[in-house]
């Protein structure tokens, strides 16, 4: 199963628009200690953004959002082979979520996430 995503560009994404989990109902998503853990990798500008909109998809799809802020300021100029020289990857991550605009092989950052 491939640990990383592409995504992007979020155009007319909005998180606020996820449907609202209703605390009255009983859970049927994961248990806490069964929640999917989802690594967002970004660069310095889009970080304030993406903390907030990860702090929302936490409270909406019940899921641990980590965010890891790469040596770059525009995320969209990161490649998968650089990419894969800069990420440190949890040992509980489920998911690497990258910038919409990341393209080319992604061989190298299959590479550092193969367990």
């Amino acid at each position: 199963m491939e640990h990383f995503v592409t995504i992007g560009p979020f155009t007319g994404f909005d998180p606020r628009q996820a449907p609202a989990l209703n605390s009255s109902s009983p859970p049927t998503g994961p248990t806490a200690s069964s929640r999917e853990t989802i690594l967002l990798a970004t660069g310095r500008l889009a970080e304030p953004a993406l903390r907030r909109t990860g702090e929302i998809l936490e409270k909406q799809l019940d899921i641990e959002v980590l965010i890891q802020v790469l040596p770059i300021t525009v995320a969209a100029l990161m490649s998968p082979a650089w990419i894969a020289k800069h990420l440190e990857v949890p040992e509980n991550c489920d998911r690497i979520i990258l910038p919409g605009y990341c393209d080319g092989d992604l061989q190298p950052l299959r590479e550092i996430t193969d367990k």
